[in-house]
């Protein structure tokens, strides 16, 4: 109904029999503003809708209007979404420009990641700023699986830290870090691909370089009493000063504690030095001259002489090395321990040799002992680490370890070369030959081509399995053998080499009568009888005389015709000419129907595969095809499978055309699944001649004379 009421213009239904207005109506245009209400009577809008609204889109024009959305919004199946309830904007991909918090914003916080439960431990919650798709800044953690984090992180220039801050470097940018002052002068940079650091440069070359042209570059001070003066090192002018500075002043002391020149001369300076010759009460004066060293009875120190100090208080020098007064060997250092009963000696002839327990030093290096380790390494950083010890011996040299505090040897030589024969050995001191390795458990060399598990081969003796000599692609004796030769001689070759059944070939030699004891897969050659001799099935016979092929006749004694009548067995004088061998044969006649024989047979013990039934038949006529039918079931087992089966396991088809002469043999060959049978199985067949099947075309008998199993063994 339309109604024109009060100026207004409403659009409403109406019951179909009572003609009442319907309550709720559906368009009004008020007459005085124009607004237009759809589900409402009263617009207050231009456009007033009540209730859901769709459009293709909305379009608004106004470049000085605000459009107001009360309530929730869904942009894009949730791309924007805002919840009234929770007052939370979400937006999935956002694209901003400059940033700002609002004036005067106080603690803000700014970005946040929530994590419950539901996230596995482990499970990384991070996020990244980046800078043309390249990682600058990330925040990291995992999940700890409780609704909280652990190994929270930030890393720069890597989206993985592994330490609380992580910095990582890029292969173009050889700085790592730099801090400057406002002045712009560096206060620390530390390289990227040198490991490189330095305070006050910003090209350190050293792992730590301090740098200053003003002050001390590193100072030590002592913060428990605030009187303590500081000490300070510095590099001034290529020489190097250690002097104090004042506790709170921090000047430094009027002279420098030790000095050292760029020519390598070493000065200490005496606080109390006044003079510039030394005294009792001063060691150093400022200016080096023959009076700086203090003493009665200084002698004048002659060319490599050694200074020396009477424990009087007074220096002086050893007597001339190379002039009267000395002797050609002078011993410096010695001790009384029975450990190490050995003293240090110096052969000052043409050329400087030293002695390690022994005054007559041949080398220029020579240590000697008759009773221990002449040379012993040591690694002092941990006390448990045992020492690498060299020992000659009765002209042998050794190398073994020793205990870590008690320093026995160990009871095996890691190396030892015999020096009358030139032999090594390795875990053994009697090497029989040029090299010998040995274990009580493996003696072996390893050969690898890669990091990892890939392309490794051991080669050697395995004592564990009786001594067998093998050859293992893999980096222990006993996994993955592929060669072993015992100590009878017997080789194996394959995935089973060093194991009692090899998987692949056995070989072994014998020139007596009789085979040894064999394992299948073993191969020999009897000198004896002249044969290569194979152990397969358990069972020893000739290689190169052993049958590949075998068959075995199934039309016998339990073979009966199908109840059709129209199969047979006849003399072969019915249809023969000559028939001089008077033989029976089994007659298939129908030209129209499927008619043949049943019977069993038994699948020889040798059985391997590649089972067929050949077919021999003949026809008194030569035109024509025959189609023949083989359905059968094996049944294996002991009580486990019915002779009283309902079904065929496989049926199987060929078609033979008829002789070209009458009564010429023919032979059709029916190709059986190998996998039927089992050495041992009986076979319950229907051999049949298929009459009702269109391609059988021969219009007379077919006449079988012999069906054989045939397979390979």
């Amino acid at each position: 109904s339309f109604r024109n009421a009060g100026g207004n213009l409403y659009l409403a239904t109406s019951s179909a029999s009572t003609f009442a207005t319907s309550s709720a109506i559906s368009f009004v245009i008020n007459g005085v503003t124009g607004n237009i209400g759809i589900g409402t009577s009263s617009p207050y809008a231009k456009l007033s809708v009540v209730g859901p609204a769709v459009a293709e889109y909305f379009y608004a024009s106004s470049t000085n209007a605000t459009s107001t959305f009360a309530g929730g919004l869904n942009v894009n199946s949730g791309a924007v979404l805002h919840d009234f309830s929770s007052g939370i904007t979400s937006i999935d991909n956002l694209e901003l420009g400059a940033l700002t918090f609002d004036t005067n914003a106080g603690t803000v916080s700014w970005m946040d990641m929530p994590v419950t439960s539901a996230a596995a431990a482990g499970t990384v919650e991070s996020y990244t700023a980046q800078l043309d798709g390249l990682p600058f800044l990330t925040i990291y953690s995992e999940s700890d699986g409780a609704g909280g984090i652990r190994n929270p992180r930030i890393g720069v220039g890597t989206t993985t830290p592994y330490s609380t801050l992580t910095v990582w470097g890029t292969s173009t940018d050889p700085t790592l870090i730099n801090f400057v002052d406002n002045a712009s002068s560096t206060l620390f940079t530390l390289k990227n691909n040198s490991g490189y650091g330095g305070f006050g440069t910003s090209t350190p070359q050293w792992l730590m370089q301090l740098s200053s042209s003003t002050r001390s570059q590193l100072t030590l001070s002592d913060p428990s009493t605030l009187t303590n003066n500081h000490w300070s090192f510095r590099s001034a002018g290529g020489s190097l000063y250690i002097a104090t500075s004042s506790p709170s002043t921090f000047a430094t002391s009027t002279y420098t504690a030790l000095t050292i020149n760029t020519n390598g001369l070493l000065t200490f300076q005496a606080l109390n030095s006044t003079t510039t010759n030394a005294t009792t009460t001063n060691l150093f004066a400022t200016t080096a001259s023959t009076t700086n060293f203090y003493g009665a009875g200084l002698s004048t120190c002659q060319t490599n002489n050694v200074l020396t100090y009477d424990g009087a208080g007074r220096f002086g020098c050893e007597a001339d090395d190379t002039g009267a007064g000395g002797t050609p060997n002078s011993k410096f250092a010695t001790t009384s321990s029975t450990l190490f009963p050995n003293a240090v000696y110096v052969n000052g002839g043409n050329s400087t040799l030293v002695g390690i327990g022994t005054s007559t030093p041949a080398w220029q290096l020579q240590i000697a002992s008759s009773t221990g380790a002449q040379l012993t390494l040591s690694d002092p950083s941990t006390l448990t680490n045992n020492h690498w010890s060299f020992r000659n011996a009765g002209g042998n040299l050794y190398l073994a370890t020793s205990s870590a505090s008690t320093f026995a040897t160990s009871t095996y030589t890691t190396l030892t070369i015999n020096g009358t024969t030139g032999n090594v050995g390795l875990g053994t001191t009697t090497p029989n030959n040029i090299l010998d390795i040995f274990s009580t458990t493996k003696s072996a060399i390893g050969f690898s081509g890669a990091s990892g598990d890939t392309y490794k081969w051991t080669i050697g003796m395995d004592v564990s399995n009786g001594g067998k000599f093998l050859i293992a692609s893999s980096t222990a004796l006993g996994t993955n053998n592929r060669f072993s030769i015992d100590g009878d001689g017997r080789l194996q070759v394959g995935t089973g080499a060093g194991g009692a059944s090899p998987g692949l070939l056995v070989l072994d030699t014998k020139n007596t009568a009789g085979d040894p004891t064999g394992v299948n897969g073993a191969m020999y050659y009897n000198s004896n009888s002249g044969v290569f001799r194979c152990y397969e099935n358990s069972a020893w016979i000739n290689c190169t005389t052993a049958s590949t092929t075998r068959a075995v006749a199934i039309l016998n004694a339990f073979t009966m015709p199908d109840t059709g009548g129209n199969s047979w067995f006849q003399p072969y004088t019915i249809t023969a000419v000559n028939d001089n061998f008077k033989h029976m044969v089994a007659v298939a006649s129908s030209t129209a129907a499927k008619t043949g024989f049943y019977g069993t047979f038994h699948v020889p013990f040798d059985y391997v595969g590649a089972p067929v039934v050949k077919i021999y038949w003949t026809a008194p006529l030569t035109t024509g095809d025959a189609v023949w039918d083989f359905d059968y079931r094996a049944i294996s087992g002991d009580d486990t499978e019915s002779l009283d089966q309902a079904t065929f396991q496989e049926s199987v088809t060929g078609t033979d055309t008829a002789p070209s002469a009458a009564n010429e043999r023919n032979l059709v060959t029916l190709t059986l699944t190998a996998g039927n049978f089992a050495a041992g199985d009986t076979v319950e067949f229907y051999l049949a001649r298929d009459g009702a099947d269109a391609a059988d075309t021969l219009a007379s008998d077919a006449l079988i004379h012999d069906v054989i199993f045939e397979y390979s063994n």
